[in-house]
Formats: structure tokens, sequence, C-alpha cells
């Protein structure tokens, strides 16, 4: 037979089997995008006092694909809390991120709020406060958002938005049955 294996080798080789098995973002860096998605998610989704289940959705599977297999024990629900934590995950971001990692995710928080079939102007700034938070310019935080809008079809006609709006709105006061 065999030398037996010493406790801490069988605990680190138990350790990165699971790692293998488990994903989950080992880099801080990486962590901290996670982190920073789930809880600006969050925050976004209940910004506009409407949550629908396909943006509660968009945001579990976007932690599912990109980082864990527990995406929901990564979702905070308390707002003191995600104003807690949020500023700790926005400083790795900013000591050790790359624009790269800014530009993602800003685009996964315009996927969630573009979920419903709509971005409303509250939506809209939690995501250029986060690319403030970020350090992004305004502009380039603008111009993801206009991005993610347009590659679900979205026009960017702001003039043409409103009209519809108002369009709507009369049709359901003026022809309710």
């Amino acid at each position: 037979m065999g030398d037996s294996i010493p406790d801490d080798e069988l605990e680190k080789a138990i350790d990165d089997l699971i790692r293998i098995t488990h994903r989950y973002p080992y880099k801080p860096l990486h962590e901290a995008v996670m982190r920073t998605i789930a809880l600006a998610g969050a925050m976004l989704l209940s910004t506009d006092g409407d949550i629908s289940d396909e943006e509660v959705k968009i945001l579990v599977q976007i932690l599912h694909y990109y980082f864990t297999d527990e995406p929901e024990k990564e979702i905070v629900t308390d707002r003191k809390e995600i104003e807690g934590k949020l500023p700790q995950v926005i400083r790795t971001i900013k000591e050790k991120g790359e624009e790269d990692d800014k530009n993602f995710i800003l685009s996964r928080l315009a996927d969630i709020a573009l979920a419903d079939g709509a971005l409303m102007d509250s939506e809209g700034s939690v995501i250029l406060q986060v690319g403030e938070w970020l350090g992004m310019p305004a502009r380039e935080a603008y111009r993801i958002i206009v991005q993610a809008a347009q590659a679900v079809g979205f026009r960017t006609d702001v003039k043409l938005n409103r009209i519809a709006e108002e369009l709507r709105r009369s049709l359901q006061l003026g022809c309710k049955v």
C-alpha cells in the first residue's frame, strides 16, 4: 500500500477539487465585479417601484452565467445593507479593475433594467450613478446604456419616446372600457 497523505495536503486537495466543481470567483477583483452587479442590480430593481419577474430573472441569470452556481446567495434585498457593502466592492474595482470591468458592470446593469421592456429614468439614473462611483465619465456610461438599448431594439430618440409615453397614457385614460 502507498504512503498516507498528511491531513493538510489532503484538505488542500479537497479544497482544490471543490474549486474545480463549484463555480465562484476566487480573485478579489472578480468577486468585487460579481458583488457590484448583485448589489447595484438589486438597487436598480427596487428603484422604480415595479419589480418584474423578467428583471429578477435576468439578474439571477447574469450572476449564474458569469460567476456562481448559487446566484441567490449573492443578492441582498436590504437597502441599508446594499448601501453599506456597495462602496467597499466599488473601491476594489477602482483600485484593481480595468475599463473593461467597469463597462461589463454597466452593460449587465443595463441588461437588467431593459429586461421588462422599458428603461425608466430612475433606472438610468442608478446606472449613471454606479458609473460615476466607478470613476467613469458620464458620457461613457450613457453610451453603454444607449448601446444596450439599441441591442434590444430600443429607440434612443428621447422626444419620440416621450410622445409615445404621453400617447400611451392618454389612450389608457381615454379608452377604458
